[in-house]
C-alpha cells in the first residue's frame, strides 16, 4: 500500500488520480469516502463544513470498509489523519501483509495551503475552514505521520513544484522503493 499524505491543498488528490489513470493503482480517498458519508447525514455535513475530523472509530470503519486485504495496487489517500487512525491503521497493515507499504507526505506552505483551497472553490473550503484544517494538520495529522514513518519507509516530495514533476517524484518513489507495491507493473 501507498500511503499518500499531505496538508489540505498539497495537491494528494491531483497526484492520486494521476497515478490511478496512468500506473493503474487502486485510489482510495478518505475525503471522498467522508463526503460520502455526508450525504446521508447532516451531522457529518456541519462538521465537515466546519473543518472538523470525523470521528476516528466512524472514519476508520469507512476505511476498513473500503480497504482490501490484497492492498498491494492501493493508494491510500488523506489518511490517517491523527494517531488513533495511524494506530488503527498500523494494525490492519500488519494483519493483511500483501507488500511492503510506504508512506509519502507532499509537503507545502500554509501559505500555498490557503492559497490553493481559496482557488479550488469548494463549498466547505471557507478561509476559516482553511484555517482550522491547517491547524488541525499540525497537530493531529504530522504525529500521526511520525508514527507511521517509525515504522515503515518515509518519503517526503516538494508539492510546490508544478504537478507534473510532483508526479515524477512520486512515480520514481514508488517504482525505486526496494519492496514497494506496484514494482512489477508500468
Amino acid at each position: 500500500m501507498i500511503i499518500l499524505a499531505g496538508q489540505p491543498g498539497a495537491g494528494k488528490g491531483t497526484q492520486a488520480a494521476l497515478l490511478a489513470e496512468r500506473d493503474g493503482l487502486e485510489w482510495v480517498s478518505a475525503g471522498e469516502i467522508a463526503r460520502q458519508a455526508a450525504q446521508h447525514d447532516l451531522h457529518i455535513q456541519q462538521q465537515l463544513a466546519q473543518g472538523e475530523l470525523l470521528d476516528s472509530t466512524f472514519m476508520t470503519g469507512l476505511l476498513e470498509a473500503a480497504l482490501h486485504s490484497d492492498h498491494s495496487n492501493t493508494l491510500l489517500e488523506g489518511a490517517p489523519r491523527e494517531l488513533s487512525q495511524a494506530d488503527w491503521l498500523l494494525s490492519w497493515l500488519e494483519a493483511h501483509v500483501a507488500s511492503e507499504s510506504i508512506v509519502i507526505e507532499i509537503v507545502i506552505s500554509d501559505e500555498t495551503t490557503i492559497a490553493r483551497s481559496q482557488s479550488r472553490h469548494r463549498s466547505d473550503d471557507t478561509l476559516k475552514t482553511i484555517e482550522s484544517r491547517i491547524a488541525q494538520y499540525h497537530k493531529q495529522t504530522k504525529p500521526a505521520l511520525q508514527k507511521l514513518a517509525e515504522i515503515l519507509p518515509f518519503y517526503t516530495v516538494d508539492g510546490e513544484k508544478p504537478v507534473d514533476e510532483v508526479y515524477e517524484q512520486l512515480k520514481h518513489i514508488i517504482l525505486y522503493h526496494p519492496k514497494a507495491a506496484h514494482e512489477d507493473s508500468n
